[in-house]
């Protein structure tokens, strides 16, 4: 790095295309998507509906406050952020911006990735939400109802936390517990305001970061591309 490089240029040098380490081993990753897919499933079977009912008894202030949290974690709230981050990278970044794409540009892709794939699977699934009318049947299924009362699984909001959480700390590895423990927050929330049962935070989160992972890939081929 030059001595004169200002703010900009090193963040630039912590983006995914150049010095954040390996993409993670096709075994690992396997591993924990496996693992995060049987807790989801776990979860469906044993703890959603008892955690559902459980969290409906909860003080009104807690969910109030779990329904901030949730709100200002939006996609339609973080999303313009974002894309003002890669915008201010565009226009005041420096000749390597475009080479060298900015956390804004990584993490904007991951969160429409994520947002577009997770409200596509949760409509054709059809999953029933949370809800005493249906008995808390966890396992209600209305394939292709396009009906938000049944669009729960995965959850799109756990699926953005993921992505813009985890593509945070690919490019920002040394705030990562900071960041995931943000983004498990969030998905905790959507469960405690009762718009989500466990197991649909769990899928989403999965999503989420399986979509970061493969937009990380994206960005290094083309990154090499590049340079070469």
């Amino acid at each position: 790095m030059r001595p004169t490089d200002g703010p900009q240029e090193r963040a630039v040098e912590t983006c995914p295309s150049t010095k954040i380490g390996n993409h993670p081993d096709s075994e690992r990753v396997v591993n924990l998507t496996l693992r995060l897919f049987s807790l989801a499933v776990f979860s469906m079977l044993i703890l959603d509906r008892p955690l559902a009912l459980a969290v409906s008894d909860l003080p009104h202030w807690f969910r109030t406050a779990a329904s901030w949290i949730s709100g200002l974690a939006a996609p339609v709230v973080i999303l313009p952020f974002l894309f003002g981050l890669w915008l201010s990278g565009v226009l005041f970044g420096g000749a390597s911006a475009p080479r060298r794409p900015a956390f804004g540009l990584f993490s904007l892709c991951c969160s429409l990735a994520a947002v577009a794939s997770s409200l596509l699977v949760k409509n054709i699934v059809g999953r029933a939400r949370p809800d005493s009318t249906h008995d808390w049947d966890r396992l209600l299924l209305r394939p292709f109802a396009f009906d938000d009362a049944f669009a729960s699984i995965p959850s799109t909001q756990g699926a953005f936390a993921a992505a813009v959480t985890c593509s945070a700390a690919i490019c920002f590895p040394q705030h990562r517990i900071c960041l995931l423990t943000v983004g498990a927050l969030v998905c905790a929330s959507r469960v405690v305001v009762g718009e989500h049962w466990t197991s649909d935070v769990i899928a989403g989160w999965a999503m989420g970061w399986l979509l970061t992972l493969a937009m990380l890939r994206l960005f290094r081929t083309s990154s090499e591309h590049q340079d070469g």
